[in-house]
């Protein structure tokens, strides 16, 4: 009776130590996704920055053509 109760000891110690190393696992692997994604949003929001018109700049690139002659 000894020998069976120290194999459930030791079959659940087993699986106590598998699920431990699982919950590692995912932990990182979640940790690197998170990092991946701020880095993207930090890209995304480089990115936008740098292509972003100005309102006086777009304003001043078109030529202000009187609107009735195109309103007729």
């Amino acid at each position: 009776m000894c020998m069976c109760h120290f194999q459930l000891q030791q079959l659940e110690k087993e699986a106590q130590d598998k699920m431990r190393v699982e919950i590692e696992e995912r932990r990182r692997q979640l940790m690197q996704l998170r990092d991946q994604n701020i880095e993207k949003k930090r890209h995304l929001a480089l990115i936008k920055a740098n292509q972003a018109y100005t309102k006086p700049w777009v304003f001043s690139y078109y030529v202000q053509w009187p609107r009735d002659t195109y309103e007729k």
